[in-house]
């Protein structure tokens, strides 16, 4: 276990896993001034839920725009509904940066703010380096989407939580993927670094888990030719090909696949799955030049990012900022308290084992009348465990055009159970 529970965002085969309000009655409040000190006590019930956003700036990346834009929605709409324990949500908003610096900086200021809660950190990099000190503050933290398998154990004191499913989640929808296609040996090429062999390893528990022998290749440099990986993924023993790979290396293994099919037709090609950052490769041309014998046994997941139905709010991975939002809001009203210890022990209540609902006033008045509640969130599923992370999620499905664009073949809900 990660901690005691008083509950873009990865990149494999590689490196990286990638305005203030001061709630008055007025819509949007005005913006509140914040300086910089150097400690910030943990912050006191005063019943005033104060939320701030970490997150990166709406005009700087299309993350951005989506994470602050849903968040927003969801205190608005909160604050319409006559707000939490009785008075209006406050919002202080900071820039989360591009580095660890920049995301200090940004929290100080929400610190300084008396902040209950934070939504953020975005990037998973992030989140481990920095974690630390907000939850050391006392400060509860939701994130949309940092969903390295690195914050699985990470101690956050019971105050850290996400609503982006954790990268062991993805493994084991990497594994039903394989189990749906009948395998019963499967192939996993990884690079050999310590994200790669973490996620290597909880794909591999997964498929052992289903009865899936397994065998492994690490990856330890990506310069080299990787021709015999790719031979040994098509001429091996593995019904299914399983490849954890980012933008750049992933596609390279492809291609070195492809290139082993055109000088030999004749070798069997097995079904390909691939994690969720090779869905969008450096370059669209390499999937589009596979063969299209192996262009079209390749299928990936991803956590979803973009909304399905019509009442879902937009942008990037939208959604999970506005279910971060609401839970909180929820989690307080149902401990009558802003104390962040207080709502970190109400949030798996809220969003698991009582009746549904999917909207913060419906689920408010459930709670007056004294029912336990279900919050499902706009994205229709959202259940957070003991360890703060989602246990089950929705999922896409995706392959590849015959122009190398990936496309969604269907949605799937996947469980951690």
């Amino acid at each position: 276990m990660r901690r005691a529970r008083l509950t873009a965002c990865s990149l494999v085969l590689g490196t990286a896993v990638v305005g203030c309000t001061n709630g008055d009655d007025t819509s949007p409040p005005p913006t509140d001034a914040v300086t910089t000190t150097s400690t910030s006590p943990p912050p006191d019930g005063n019943n005033r839920l104060t939320i701030g956003f970490l997150l990166p700036r709406a005009d700087d990346s299309a993350l951005g725009e989506g994470v602050n834009a849903a968040a927003r929605q969801a205190v608005d709409q909160i604050n319409e509904a006559g707000g939490v324990i009785g008075r209006r949500v406050r919002v202080v908003a900071a820039d989360e940066g591009t580095s660890s610096a920049d995301t200090q900086r940004g929290y100080q200021q929400l610190a300084d703010a008396s902040v209950d809660a934070v939504i953020g950190p975005t990037s998973s990099l992030t989140a481990l380096s920095d974690l630390d000190t907000i939850v050391g503050d006392g400060v509860l933290a939701c994130s949309p989407t940092a969903s390295a398998l690195a914050l699985d154990e990470i101690p956050d004191e019971g105050l850290f939580f996400r609503t982006i499913p954790s990268d062991s989640l993805q493994a084991v929808a990497i594994a039903e993927l394989a189990e749906g296609t009948g395998a019963q040996n499967a192939s996993i090429v990884y690079v050999d670094d310590a994200y790669g062999r973490g996620l290597a390893q909880a794909v591999t528990e997964a498929l052992q888990a289903r009865s899936i022998a397994v065998s492994q290749m690490g990856v330890a440099s990506v310069e080299r030719n990787l021709t015999a990986e790719a031979l040994s993924l098509l001429a091996g023993k593995g019904d299914v090909a399983i490849i954890l790979g980012d933008d750049v290396r992933g596609p390279r293994l492809l291609t070195a696949m492809g290139d082993a099919i055109r000088d030999d037709p004749a070798l069997p090609v097995p079904d390909v799955i691939v994690n969720d950052a090779m869905r969008q490769p450096d370059s669209p041309e390499v999937m589009r030049d596979l063969p299209g014998v192996l262009r079209t046994s390749l299928q990936g997941v991803s956590p979803m990012a973009t909304p399905t139905l019509d009442d879902q709010p937009g942008g990037l991975f939208g959604t999970n900022a506005f279910d971060c939002v609401t839970t909180i809001a929820l989690a307080a009203e149902q401990a009558q308290s802003d104390r962040p210890l207080a709502i970190a022990a109400e949030m798996q209540g809220v969003s698991s084992g009582g009746s549904v609902c999917r909207s913060y006033d419906t689920c408010r008045d459930l709670i007056a009348a004294g029912r336990n509640i279900d919050y499902e969130g706009p994205g229709g599923v959202l259940e957070l465990d003991e360890t703060g992370d989602s246990s089950r999620a929705r999922f896409d499905v995706f392959g590849f055009d015959s122009n190398g664009i990936d496309e969604s073949l269907q949605q799937r809900i996947f469980s951690s159970d």
